[in-house]
């Protein structure tokens, strides 16, 4: 994803953070997010 994105530019991403089980909307934790993000060379702001 991050070779897709212009150094400098922005990836915006609307997410669910819940721990219900089942979706949609499929739920997430912003630990989760930010780790998975900033492996991929992002630098999260959740």
């Amino acid at each position: 994803m991050g070779e897709l994105v212009a150094p400098g530019g922005w990836f915006l991403g609307l997410l669910w953070c819940h721990s219900r089980s089942g979706g949609p909307p499929f739920g997430s934790q912003p630990e989760q997010v930010s780790q998975l993000l900033e492996g991929a060379g992002f630098e999260a702001e959740v």
